[in-house]
């Protein structure tokens, strides 16, 4: 293992040990203290005299570097290792699993998604992909005005698949150019939710420095009155930077919607007034090289537009501006959900493009929102950086 991975100074192994915050079995002792001065995790090993001879202990310390270097340990810890065993025939396998077992318990190993993870993950997105396409649900593959589905619902879906086809009889009768314009409206109707979760997400990213540094402050220190004075700043952190806690629900806002949306892009070509449900007969369901947009793209041209547009604007939303990247107080908390984002990311690409393949007019559906979603993201991110630059002055 690299040197810079060890503590080396006696001040720095005091001051992890000055924490208290140890665990230990029969083999080991191990203390940790949170350092956010470096992009990796740091430790230091002791094994007393009475272990052995000075070769006993080094091979023991070879050991013990060598597990180390095989764990998952968080980037913000200094961690100081004792030996309490005198058990010179101390397996390599034996020094893991005890070693491993006591990190566990500090609560600084981070977690790595299992292939089993993996696998109960892509199920998941499978039986979401087989829902939404309406593999097994009547709702999605019957016409707008048929009984069934939760009534508030319905109620949306139709009266956007109204609008639709007034929009659609407007402008040619052709359905594509409605679905084109109420996509777009829809949209921006939902822009105010969009740049308030977006201010949030801000607001949050500039504070994090202030309520990183007052985690550290009050570190260790668990009874009430500490604890109490802790919550007290961080509201005081809160109400300086604008935050709402509950302003994380704001996304949700938006679901109904974009539910009825996908009800009614699946469902209006379906809807040919027959036992009395919506008739939308006479609108023009081509599109180009397509004959239906109820059907499949023969090409896989939308779709594919789809996996890329998505792949793209997902890389780009992850990817955090200058102004809001924070690498010295970033946590493995926070580094470990942006690798689990990053994974969701992926599956999403997927779960779309095996929709998209099965409907032409979810495609195309998608093609447009995400087209926008990714202008209202530059657009957003644009106002921000203006935002940050006058606020620098302020705090």
């Amino acid at each position: 293992m690299k040197k810079e991975y060890r503590v080396k100074k006696s001040s720095e192994i005091e001051k992890i040990m000055k924490t208290k915050q140890s665990k230990a079995n029969a083999d080991f002792v191990i203390y940790k203290n949170e350092n956010h001065e470096h992009d990796h995790f740091r430790f230091a090993i002791s094994v007393s005299k009475k272990y052995g001879n000075a070769v006993q202990r080094n091979k023991i310390k070879r050991k013990i570097r060598e597990a180390v270097s095989k764990m998952n340990i968080d980037d913000n810890y200094d961690i100081f290792i004792i030996v309490r065993t005198k058990n010179q025939n101390l397996s390599f396998n034996e020094i893991v699993d005890s070693i491993t077992s006591l990190l566990k318990k500090q609560k600084i190993m981070r977690w790595i998604m299992k292939n089993s993870t993996r696998i109960q993950l892509l199920i998941v997105t499978l039986l979401l992909v087989t829902f939404l396409s309406a593999c097994s649900t009547d709702v999605y593959t019957s016409p707008i005005g048929t009984e069934g589905g939760t009534r508030w619902v319905q109620w949306i879906v139709e009266q956007i698949a109204d609008f639709t086809y007034w929009i659609s009889n407007n402008t040619g009768g052709y359905y594509f150019v409605g679905l084109i314009i109420v996509t777009l409206i829809v949209r921006t109707a939902g822009w105010p939710i969009y740049a308030k979760s977006n201010a949030l997400t801000m607001n949050m990213q500039q504070a994090q420095p202030e309520l990183n540094a007052l985690k550290e402050k009050y570190l260790g220190k668990t009874d009430e009155a500490s604890q109490k004075k802790m919550q007290a700043e961080t509201l005081q952190i809160y109400k300086k930077y604008k935050i709402n806690p509950l302003g994380c629900l704001l996304p949700f806002l938006q679901m109904p919607i974009f539910i009825a949306m996908y009800q009614v892009v699946r469902r209006i070509p379906l809807s040919l007034g027959v036992d009395g449900t919506r008739d939308y007969s006479d609108l023009n369901f081509s599109f180009l090289w397509i004959d239906n947009l109820a059907g499949k793209d023969q090409f896989y041209i939308l779709p594919i537009l789809v996996g890329v547009l998505m792949f793209l604007y997902q890389q780009y939303s992850m990817k955090k501006p200058e102004y809001l990247e924070n690498k010295k107080y970033k946590t493995a908390q926070a580094a470990q959900s942006e690798k689990t984002m990053k994974m969701m990311s992926y599956f999403m690409v997927i779960m779309l493009v095996s929709i998209a393949v099965t409907n032409a007019g979810i495609a195309l559906y998608w093609i447009i929102g995400n087209a926008y979603q990714f202008l209202q993201t530059y657009m957003n991110r644009r106002s921000n950086f203006k935002k940050i630059a006058l606020q620098k002055d302020k705090f």
